[in-house]
């Protein structure tokens, strides 16, 4: 265990930057009036921390972390599996330099100051409010840095009017995941989890293990997720295996009662858009909603302009009616960098015939098909889906 002097003020953090961390770096000066409304425990207080999930409560509700995540320079505990935490508890420490990993060798650093902001959200729709703790005792413990994270330990208790009470033990990442029970938690909705999984489904399936991931692409998650329509998702690769060329790999996923899996890896000529995955669209194949006959269109496109190996995103978008039989498709792609990250529109006139959606021409960028009387009319383009 490190060791921290009382009588000194701690300019550290070990763990957060440069994994994250470090000894902490002692300097001897005038306690500040912060520190000195800080009652430091001492070190072995960290054995006192039980061996349960870190919880208690935070701004007078009820708190269970259900997510750890190390950021830079900022350890954040969460509860909530929305964008917005229902409530968290984050720490940050800003020190003026940190140390190389060796230097502390393989004692648990331990934190004692920093700056605590705790907030919550009062409706389920609405903003997180923060407000910054002054009063605090804090013992923050990292074990050994690992591959998606660090365990860690908090005894966390402030006082006055944000008066909160956590601690415990848990397991912090570095990306937007959840570790339970030393497994990733494939239920946990994030892009990074998604990310986490098309990795894991290449490196099995690759018969060389020296998988380069040069960058990732057309990362997106789609679909409500209700008992008939399951959530799926896109994550692109540029690769390179056993060092040839880099060479693209489209992975498709699904979430099942166990989690997100990879359901299909596309052709480098194909896109996501126009072979949506065997699911549902208000009761029909998805296959056939016009989002996909669309995307069929632009991907012949792609395919005939020879531009498929410089494609890197695609989006689709539609408005349209089965009843009112008209509608319209906007579709956006996106190049490579090195073609200067360029996004491009193309809509589409749709059609409802003999129960089927049918492209039957193309309209331009500014323009939309009124879903009732087949009106061509104008319509300033979103670009969203446009990295």
């Amino acid at each position: 265990m490190l060791r921290i002097s009382m009588n000194a003020k701690i300019i550290c953090y070990p763990l957060l930057s440069a994994f994250l961390l470090g000894a902490c770096e002692q300097r001897t000066s005038s306690p500040s009036p912060a520190d000195k409304a800080l009652t430091s425990p001492p070190d072995d207080a960290a054995f006192a921390i039980p061996d349960q999930p870190v919880q208690g409560t935070v701004l007078g509700s009820a708190f269970v972390a259900d997510q750890i995540i190390l950021s830079n320079n900022k350890i954040t505990f969460r509860q909530g599996k929305e964008f917005f935490a229902d409530r968290d508890v984050a720490i940050s420490v800003f020190p003026e330099e940190l140390p190389t990993e060796t230097e502390y060798g393989a004692s648990d650093p331990v934190v004692h100051r920093g700056t605590i902001t705790l907030s919550e959200k009062k409706t389920p729709t609405g903003l997180p409010r923060p407000s910054e703790a002054s009063d605090y005792k804090l013992v923050l413990v990292f074990g050994a840095r690992e591959k998606l994270g660090a365990p860690v330990q908090i005894d966390l208790e402030t006082t006055g009017k944000n008066a909160s009470r956590i601690v415990g033990r848990g397991y912090a990442t570095f990306d937007d995941i959840r570790v339970v029970g030393n497994q990733v938690d494939l239920l946990w909705d994030s892009l990074d989890t998604i990310r986490h999984v098309a990795k894991e489904y290449v490196r099995r399936t690759q018969s060389s293990k020296d998988i380069e991931f040069e960058r990732d692409f057309g990362v997106i998650s789609r679909d409500p997720g209700t008992g008939i329509e399951p959530k799926t998702a896109f994550v692109g690769y540029e690769m390179s295996v056993a060092g040839a060329p880099t060479s693209l790999m489209k992975l498709q996923l699904q979430k099942d009662e166990s989690g997100w899996r990879v359901a299909n890896v596309l052709p480098s000529n194909q896109i996501d858009d126009a072979h949506p995955l065997d699911t549902t669209s208000e009761g029909r194949p998805r296959r056939t909603s016009a989002e996909a006959i669309a995307g069929q269109i632009l991907e012949m496109k792609l395919q005939r302009e020879q531009l498929m190996p410089t494609v890197r995103s695609t989006f689709v978008s539609c408005t349209v009616s089965a009843g009112g039989g008209h509608g319209s498709c906007d579709t956006r792609y996106q190049l490579s960098e090195r073609l200067g990250r360029n996004c491009y529109v193309q809509n589409y006139r749709m059609v409802y015939r003999d129960k089927r959606w049918l492209v039957v021409g193309e309209i331009g960028p500014e323009e939309r098909v009124e879903v009732n009387t087949g009106a061509i009319v104008k319509h300033k383009p979103s670009m969203f889906g446009c990295g």
